[in-house]
């Protein structure tokens, strides 16, 4: 069911009209739209840049082993948080 409606006289799409509903309620429009919008960049700079897959990929790669160290202190403070947060509340 393709969800279509007027807002100020113009006519609106939502992601789920180009995706299966089924995509949209697991992923979520935000996640389908970042990866269509990865998917051109990728082919752009591929096209018209002459950049290699092997180079976009060891680049996202050491984008993620930068960023590793972060989170894993984001997931150690939220884990202490939340541990806090439900030992507190089961003392009342």
């Amino acid at each position: 069911m393709a969800a279509l409606f007027w807002y100020e006289k113009e006519q609106v799409l939502h992601i789920e009209d180009f995706v299966p509903q089924t995509a949209c309620r697991h992923a979520g429009g935000s996640q389908v739209a970042l990866l269509a919008a990865s998917a051109v960049i990728v082919a752009i700079s591929m096209a018209f840049y002459g950049v290699s897959w092997d180079t976009l990929e060891n680049a996202v790669l050491d984008n993620i082993r930068s960023i590793g160290t972060a989170i894993l202190i984001l997931l150690f403070i939220g884990a202490i948080t939340s541990h806090t947060v439900f030992s507190i509340s089961s003392l009342r």
